[in-house]
């Protein structure tokens, strides 16, 4: 189940990722787009002091219930299988944003840096730090899961 899980989301990110290339082009986090933004303290705090798009709002809302599906018809809620759908959610977030780069015909993976990525303000060598943080939040809320 576990690999069925990771698969799907896997094609879940590719193809959310080629979509968001494909909106957003040239031109990264929305910047073109006609969408309301957002900036206040919880938004630096959360996107590390960029603003929020209406555009990323309504997609990652949409997709966030899109990961809760599962206990409407397979499984009744937990706690455990709370932490285990936020923990996939957190992988997808991370895998989905590095596909959207790199799938991106304007970046791609030679374009993988802090010189051209400037929506990611902070790096820990070649991989930005949200990454990084998204990876350990996931694992934390896996791990915490097995406590139920």
């Amino acid at each position: 189940m576990f690999f069925f899980s990771l698969s799907l989301i896997i094609i879940l990110a590719f193809f959310i990722a080629k979509l968001e290339g494909n909106i957003e082009g040239a031109y990264p986090w929305a910047k073109k787009l006609p969408t309301k933004r957002y900036k206040n303290w919880l938004t630096d705090y959360i996107f590390d002091d960029k603003e929020i798009t209406g555009y990323h709002i309504w997609l990652f809302s949409t997709l966030f219930l899109l990961f809760h599906y599962h206990f409407l018809i397979e499984t009744s809620w937990s706690i455990k299988g709370e932490l285990v759908t936020l923990s996939a959610f957190m992988i997808f977030v991370v895998l989905e944003d590095f596909l959207s780069i790199i799938l991106n015909p304007y970046f791609g993976l030679r374009k993988f840096s802090h010189k051209y990525l400037t929506w990611h303000p902070h790096w820990v060598g070649f991989i930005p730090l949200s990454y990084i943080q998204g990876l350990i939040l996931s694992t934390l809320l896996f791990i915490f899961s097995t406590f139920f």
